[in-house]
């Protein structure tokens, strides 16, 4: 049974001095293209702006204080939110016209926030948890800054990731540890999570889902097990937030016998391509969508090596994968048909292990 509380305990504490490392300032128009990766064996977050298919050199460095993990904007694309893993703090910061960061606020949580997630209407923050098994959710002011109120939801070990349905009415909540989604209703306007009936689908023995994605036009949702090396494409319940199993397709070859195990799941905004990493085959998995969203595998395409984190860019152009034994990022071409073409390799520094892409051509 899952546990919820809510604490007004104060968990931001002194600001902590993030400093701001090579900051270069250009003239740039709307439309350019960022990349965003976070160096957990530096503790830095560099920023890239990505032109013509390529990175070009860094034009900023933002230290901060422990590792940094997963990131994530709010839809306006003005704020990046940022979670720092091995001390345990949310961050967030404005971001400039020319894809700079500019720190707003901090605040402190659990130990190893995984994972984080900004509802549609950009009021809240929410966290998964990775050794405290929880999942938080944090108000956010109207700047976008992350407020100390906050709801803590105890599920189990291991909480991987957050994923909001397009309806904005259910969160799931891969745990790689006890092989489940955790399902819930959302409740967008006070910023609530309520437990579904069943509250979790269990996915299999050795499985571990890590990471899921809502098909944005199809009732499809995918996920990627961690130590399964697969993908699973569900039937999705728009009505009881219910997930169930339809499709699971390898992310290996056939030939393959080695030690492997899945990390980051994404997909193109157009909704025509799915892309799964494997550390171990070294390699990123892509599988062409169906019109009634099973996948078709499309091969593997040979990567750095450990390859946790990346991102497609929003056009769906190019796919930024990092290496985070090899400190290295590589960057492809995304074909017509979704096969992927390496195009440059760029030196990145210490354990990438996350990487985010945003476009500042802001409709607003």
């Amino acid at each position: 049974m899952m546990n919820v509380y809510k604490t007004s305990r104060h968990l931001s504490g002194p600001l902590f001095v993030i400093f701001i490392l090579l900051a270069t300032q250009h003239s740039l128009s709307f439309g350019d293209t960022y990349t965003y990766v976070s160096l957990a064996g530096e503790q830095k977050v560099v920023v890239y702006r990505l032109a013509n298919g390529k990175l070009g050199p860094s034009v900023q460095e933002v230290k901060v204080t422990d590792s940094p993990g997963g990131s994530v904007f709010e839809p306006r694309r003005k704020i990046f939110y940022l979670a720092v893993r091995g001390e345990g703090r949310l961050l967030s910061f404005q971001v400039m016209s020319d894809g700079t960061l500019k720190l707003q606020s901090d605040v402190a949580v659990y130990e190893d926030p995984a994972y984080v997630e900004v509802d549609p209407g950009g009021r809240f923050l929410l966290s998964a948890y990775y050794r405290a098994g929880k999942v938080a959710v944090h108000r956010l002011s109207d700047k976008g800054e992350i407020l100390t109120n906050v709801r803590w939801y105890d599920t189990a070990e291991k909480a991987h990731a957050v994923a909001i349905d397009p309806s904005n009415k259910f969160v799931l909540v891969p745990h790689t540890g006890p092989n489940a989604i955790f399902q819930f209703r959302w409740n967008a306007a006070v910023g609530t999570l309520t437990a579904c009936t069943p509250d979790r689908l269990q996915t299999g023995l050795n499985t571990g889902p890590r990471h899921v994605v809502f098909h944005r036009k199809l009732p499809i949702v995918y996920a990627d097990n961690e130590q399964g090396s697969s993908v699973t494409a569900f039937r999705w319940n728009a009505a009881t937030g219910q997930l169930s199993a339809k499709q699971t397709v390898s992310t290996l070859p056939t030939d393959f016998t080695g030690n492997n195990s899945c990390a980051r799941l994404a997909m193109t905004n157009d909704g025509r391509f799915l892309y799964a990493s494997n550390r171990g085959h070294n390699s990123i998995a892509g599988y062409r969508i169906e019109s009634d969203g099973l996948l078709k595998p499309l091969g593997q395409f040979a990567t750095e090596e450990v390859p946790r984190g990346f991102a497609i860019d929003p056009r769906g152009d190019h796919l930024i994968a990092a290496g985070q034994s090899s400190g290295n990022l590589q960057v492809y071409t995304i074909g017509n048909a979704g096969h992927l073409k390496a195009t440059q390799k760029v030196v990145a520094g210490k354990q990438p292990w996350w990487v985010t892409c945003i476009s500042l051509d802001r409709q607003d």
